[in-house]
């Protein structure tokens, strides 16, 4: 396979997907860490990636850093009470990026909510993870982009 890599992607690629802690939880009622969540107040946020800039064919996002919510009662409340959690792989037409709270409340989502759920979940408990965005190649030498976590 032959890979060739224009510096200048890379670099934005990088950054696009470079996703940083920022705490986005002030203000929230704060629960105990195994008090059952309660989804009443959740709401999607309904960030269109399709609406934005959409340069070099990947994603890029105006604030990539609120979709990891380590912070978040409901994450909390999942790191800290549960081994597995089942979230079905649904594509949207439009390519909404969901919060992770409302990933879990619908027990959906697809590759971007649930690395974003996945390394809030990681970070609640601690670990070092990030979201990761590329291209997968196939042998065939076709690819498409794609959307994962990693963890330490």
């Amino acid at each position: 396979m032959n890979w060739k890599v224009n510096l200048k992607s890379l670099i934005i690629l990088s950054v696009a997907c470079m996703i940083i802690f920022i705490p986005s939880s002030a203000g929230q009622k704060t629960l105990s860490e195994f008090e059952a969540p309660d989804f009443e107040n959740v709401r999607l946020l309904n960030y269109n990636v399709d609406a934005r800039s959409n340069y070099d064919y990947f994603w890029t996002a105006m604030s990539p850093s609120k979709y990891i919510t380590p912070d978040d009662p409901i994450i909390r409340y999942f790191a800290n009470n549960t081994d597995e959690i089942q979230i079905d792989y649904k594509s949207d037409s439009t390519d909404y990026w969901q919060n992770p709270d409302y990933t879990l409340m619908i027990g959906q989502g697809d590759c971007e909510d649930e690395a974003f759920v996945w390394v809030s979940i990681h970070r609640a408990k601690g670990h070092k993870a990030i979201v990761v965005g590329g291209y997968l190649y196939f042998d065939d030498g076709t690819y498409i982009r794609d959307i994962w976590y990693e963890y330490a």
